[in-house]
């Protein structure tokens, strides 16, 4: 008999309720004033184990392929600190090793049998052996104080040995190499952690080619990532909304819009991030907050307790110190010597042309183009040229242009052509793929960002503070020849994320033009502009 089929809208079929029912009646609370209580689902950990057990109706056991009934072979679970994911993995780890987690057909009424593994390798995974104790910590004395340990009757420091012969097992990223290949279900913690230089993508993508080799699936939970570190969870998370990954459930509530500054705004961020967490003291969170905010590290607290994505201390430039620098009264007259700079997409990202006042260190944006977020992915769009065109030529025509650096890809021939428009010495090509010309042009923007160096303003200018916040940093391994630091380069928080930054580079580049013309004599020297536009 299939699926009954649903009685309510919405509804679909699950193992979610009877793994639930499993949990509640063979776990104990870990931890607190209440531990060796019954373990009691919250609303949202419930909701979650419907999602992560749900089943196409028209399921069938398969013993060769146990996880093909389900809609999804892997979840991702983004909640803040202390919203309860330890306990929470622990007790479906508990579900995984003697539970009804596999599908077992449909009863006479049309709903779902579950039935548990026969001997199951169980693998709790993090980058860090400390890491791994996160869910470890809750795991023993969940079963230890439980009905379940009438069951597994002993537990260990890094394994507990089933009575059905399974496993559960601590594994981390310095032990890939003893990865078994049967691996049943893997709970991976703080993915958000889990990044290319600690080996934490590989462990991410070994395990889960274990898994689907044993025909088992994956859990992996994690706060909000940093956008400029390229996390699994930031990989997992991004696969699923562009159509990448269709067989994982994501479950991310969007966190409440406003300023983490505003104390009021951050309250409202902090009690809807903790609504399904009803243990949490959000005031003390607040106290955590406001001491993470005197260390000068808002943003950690951001993303950790407001659930929010966010870039961390690698941002490139401090948004702080730059937005002091806003003067929008100050304007560049028509015929003041200055410099260019232009970084350019044709159909995706976005396309600046910005302007340096070589004397007063003042910036202004000329021109951006960017394709519209709410664009469908299949609409052509392209960058109105002739408008940009236009824009170089006001600019030549209005001001004395002593240099503009432009970055060609995509643009060469249109640079070509300007170049033989104004002059070769005057058009001048920047590849900002070349790293070690870029990374010192960058350390000596973030240098000069200071009163009485660099101002910005006028029209554009808070688009242009938009991209200057948006920027990150992208370590290299290159140093100073000077003072031996690394030298770093920028980029956006991600590969797929719409916090554009075009018009830092193009800042950058103008920058850097004008230190070429100050270094030259240029303010000694003007050359006189051949016609000038008012306007």
């Amino acid at each position: 008999m299939p699926w009954r089929g649903p009685e309510l809208p919405g509804e679909f079929p699950t193992l979610g309720y009877v793994v639930a029912d499993y949990i509640e009646a063979m776990c104990a609370i870990p931890d607190r004033h209440v531990r060796g209580n019954p373990f009691r689902l919250s609303d949202q950990q419930l909701e979650h184990l419907l999602w992560e057990y749900r089943l196409w109706p028209d399921a069938q056991v398969d013993p060769d392929r146990p996880s093909a009934p389900f809609v999804y072979v892997g979840n991702v679970l983004v909640r803040s600190q202390k919203w309860g994911k330890g306990p929470f993995s622990a007790a479906r780890i508990c579900a995984q090793a003697g539970g009804p987690v596999l599908f077992g057909g449909w009863n006479a009424d049309g709903e779902p049998v579950g039935m548990p593994w026969p001997s199951p390798r169980i693998q709790v995974s993090a980058v860090s052996e400390d890491q791994t104790k996160n869910i470890w910590r809750s795991l023993l004395p969940m079963i230890e104080y439980g009905a379940i340990s009438d069951w597994i009757e002993d537990t260990g420091r890094n394994e507990i040995y089933l009575p059905n012969g399974g496993l559960i097992e601590r594994v981390t990223s310095s032990a890939i190499s003893r990865l078994g290949a049967i691996t049943h279900y893997a709970e991976q913690d703080e993915t958000h952690a889990m990044l290319t230089r600690n080996r934490g993508h590989e462990l991410a993508d070994v395990q889960r080619r274990n898994v689907a080799g044993s025909g088992g699936r994956w859990s992996a939970t994690t706060n909000a990532w940093d956008p400029a570190q390229n996390s699994q969870a930031q990989l997992d998370v991004e696969a699923v909304e562009t159509g990448l990954l269709r067989d994982v459930f994501v479950n991310y509530p969007e966190p409440l819009p406003g300023s983490w500054e505003n104390r009021r705004d951050r309250r409202r961020i902090l009690r809807h991030a903790y609504r399904g967490a009803p243990w949490v003291d959000v005031g003390r969170i607040e106290s955590e907050c406001d001491r993470l905010a005197a260390k000068r590290d808002p943003r950690q607290a951001e993303r950790f307790f407001g659930n929010r994505v966010v870039a961390g201390a690698e941002l490139a430039f401090d948004i702080d110190v730059y937005r002091t620098l806003r003067d929008d009264e100050l304007i560049v007259e028509p015929g003041r010597l200055v410099t260019l700079g232009f970084d350019g997409a044709l159909t995706r990202d976005g396309t600046g042309l910005v302007l340096t006042d070589v004397e007063r260190g003042h910036q202004q944006v000329l021109g951006y183009w960017e394709r519209p977020l709410d664009l469908p992915e299949d609409e052509q769009w392209i960058v109105p040229v002739d408008e940009l065109d236009d824009a170089v030529d006001h600019a030549f025509q209005g001001w004395d242009v002593w240099r503009g650096h432009f970055d060609p890809p995509h643009y060469l021939e249109q640079i070509n052509r300007w170049a033989g428009r104004y002059g070769e010495t005057r058009i001048m090509l920047f590849w900002t793929n070349q790293r070690r010309r870029m990374a010192y042009s960058l350390k000596q923007f973030a240098t000069d960002m200071r009163p009485g160096v660099m101002s910005y303003g006028g029209p554009g200018a808070d688009m242009l503070e938009r991209h200057i916040a948006n920027a990150v940093k992208r370590p290299t391994q290159m140093r100073d020849e000077e003072d031996g630091t690394l030298l770093w380069l920028i980029g956006k928080d991600g590969h797929n994320s719409p916090r554009r930054i075009d018009l830092a580079i193009a800042a950058d580049l103008s920058w850097d033009a004008r230190g070429l013309a100050i270094r030259a004599g240029a303010l000694k020297t003007r050359r006189r502009p051949s016609q000038l536009v008012t306007f």
